[in-house]
C-alpha cells in the first residue's frame, strides 16, 4: 500500500512538474510571437485537466493577437470565472466586445449619479436612511390628515415625495447587495 501511495504521489508531482514546464515553454513561445504553438501547448495543459486563470488568460491573449475575438472572449470569460475580481480581464472582455462590434450600452446619467450617491453609504446606513424616509412619510401624512395650519400642504406633499424617492433608491441598493451576496454564497457552496 505504501508503495502504491508513493507511486501515486510521484506520478502527480511529475504530472504537475511537466505542466509547469509546458506552461513556461508556451510562455516563451508566446513572447516570441509564435502564438499557434503556444496555443497548442496551453491546450495540452488543459487536456491534463489543469486549469488556472492565468492559463485561460494567456490563451485569450493568443487568440486576441490572432484577431479571433470570439475565442479570445471565451477564454477571458473562463479566466474571469476563476478570478472574478480581475479588472484586467474585464477590460480585455470589453476590448473583445469592441472589436466584435458589440458596444456596451451607454449608462444613463441619472443611473450613474444614483450609483455614485449610493456608493457613499454602507448597507446598514442605507437601511437606516430607508426606514427614516418611510417614517417621515408616515409623519407627514399624519400632519396632512390632522390639517396642521403652520405647515403648507404643498411643502408636506413635496417632502413626502422626496422621502419616498430616497426610500425607493436606497431600497434598490439594499436589494441589489442582497442579491449579490446571495450569488456569492451560492457560488462558494458549489
Amino acid at each position: 500500500m505504501k508503495i502504491l501511495n508513493t507511486i501515486l504521489i510521484l506520478f502527480i508531482s511529475v504530472n504537475s512538474f511537466s505542466a509547469e514546464k509546458l506552461f513556461e515553454k508556451a510562455d516563451s513561445l508566446f513572447q516570441l510571437n509564435n502564438t499557434d504553438s503556444a496555443i497548442l501547448l496551453y491546450q495540452e495543459i488543459l487536456d491534463k485537466d489543469m486549469e488556472s486563470p492565468e492559463l485561460y488568460y494567456n490563451i485569450g491573449i493568443c487568440y486576441f493577437q490572432k484577431e479571433k475575438f470570439n475565442k479570445s472572449k471565451f477564454y477571458f470569460q473562463k479566466s474571469l470565472v476563476l478570478n472574478p475580481k480581475s479588472e484586467i480581464i474585464k477590460g480585455r472582455i470589453s476590448q473583445c466586445n469592441l472589436n466584435l462590434g458589440k458596444k456596451s450600452p451607454p449608462k444613463i446619467f441619472y443611473i450613474s449619479w444614483k450609483n455614485k450617491l449610493l456608493s457613499f453609504f454602507s448597507k446598514n446606513v442605507s437601511i437606516i436612511i430607508s426606514l427614516t424616509s418611510i417614517l417621515s412619510v408616515f409623519i407627514l401624512l399624519l400632519l396632512n390628515i390632522f390639517d396642521i395650519k403652520r405647515i403648507p400642504k404643498k411643502n408636506i406633499f413635496l417632502t413626502a415625495l422626496i422621502s419616498l424617492f430616497f426610500h425607493f433608491i436606497i431600497s434598490s441598493k439594499i436589494e441589489k447587495e442582497s442579491i449579490l451576496s446571495l450569488k456569492d454564497n451560492t457560488e462558494s457552496i458549489k
